[in-house]
């Protein structure tokens, strides 16, 4: 299951931020899989996220990393 994999990863680098990208090529997963893990994740408050400019273009993405 795509969840198990993205708490691993969140886990092993607790202080470091993924986005979506990052963690569907850690996993090998598409990033279809990944976000729908990611939003019940979010939904029950395991994984940490927020929002993050991506500079002049006009839009950012969210990063997440793991909960304490």
């Amino acid at each position: 299951m795509a969840q198990d994999g993205i708490i691993a990863i969140l886990k092993q680098s607790k202080k470091k931020w993924f986005d979506m990208d990052q963690l569907s090529k850690e996993l090998g997963i598409r990033e279809e899989s990944i976000a729908k893990s990611i939003s019940t994740l979010r939904r029950f408050g395991m994984i940490n996220f927020k929002y993050v400019e991506k500079g002049n273009r006009g839009y950012g993405k969210l990063v997440y990393a793991y909960k304490k």
